[in-house]
């Protein structure tokens, strides 16, 4: 089975792939130009990797057969990203995610959210915004 994640090079998607890997799931990651790959670089060998700063994301439905995704990428906009930054991350790029799974029949689409109040922040609201999209 086949399993794309995003954020994979953060805190909770490098243990996340590590477990996914330990139960014999085939891993495809995407990450940014800017990822830092530190804490999944005993992983790298047994992943496929995309770099969505060079690959579009229909290229990787194409190459792949996924059976699901797990998206776990996020902007917080704590590298004073714009607004628009925010929302490109949080809410559109998971949009195109999730209709590219639906045109491709990936099986499941699990997303991470937050508790934060949607008005506390961009941040949050957008994060609000995509669940109500999904």
């Amino acid at each position: 089975m086949t399993i794309l994640v995003t954020g994979a090079t953060g805190f909770l998607g490098s243990y996340l792939i590590k477990n996914l890997l330990k139960d014999n799931y085939k891993v495809i990651i995407i990450v940014r130009e800017k990822s830092k790959l530190d804490r999944i670089k005993e992983d790298l060998n047994r992943i496929s990797i995309y770099n969505i700063d060079q690959v579009s994301l229909n290229k990787i439905f194409k190459d792949n057969h996924i059976h699901k995704i797990i998206h776990l990428a996020t902007c917080y906009g704590r590298n004073n990203e714009s607004n628009t930054n925010i929302v490109q991350n949080n809410l559109l790029f998971p949009l195109e995610l999730l209709e590219l799974a639906s045109q491709n029949r990936v099986n499941e689409f699990y997303y991470t959210n937050t508790l934060i109040n949607s008005f506390i922040s961009p941040y949050a609201l957008s994060k609000s915004q995509f669940k109500d999209w999904g």
